[in-house]
């Protein structure tokens, strides 16, 4: 673990933190795009980065269960907010 901490910060996460996504091409699907936060991560540059894209491209964030990565932490869970999307249609209300 510790390896692998070493090596994120050493290689990975300067290109992580300055991609930008292209937001003139978000824009123009932004009914189809879904921004899933976890639930666990408020707060975090994850949280906020997703919330700020969100705002940006007009796409109200989807919150799922655990952490950024809550579909390897709880699978069933995040299956469930999953499943919920497809037939609705719809995201859920912010923060459920």
């Amino acid at each position: 673990m510790v390896a692998d901490e070493h090596f994120w910060f050493a290689h990975s996460i300067r290109p992580t933190t300055q991609w930008m996504p292209n937001i003139e091409r978000l824009e123009a699907v932004a009914t189809s795009v879904i921004i899933g936060i976890g639930e666990a991560s408020a707060r975090q540059a994850c949280d906020r980065t997703s919330r700020a894209l969100g705002a940006r491209i007009g796409s109200e964030p989807v919150i799922f269960p655990g952490d950024h990565t809550g579909f390897v932490d709880e699978p069933a869970e995040f299956a469930a907010v999953l499943r919920d999307l497809r037939a609705s249609g719809e995201p859920p209300p912010p923060g459920k």
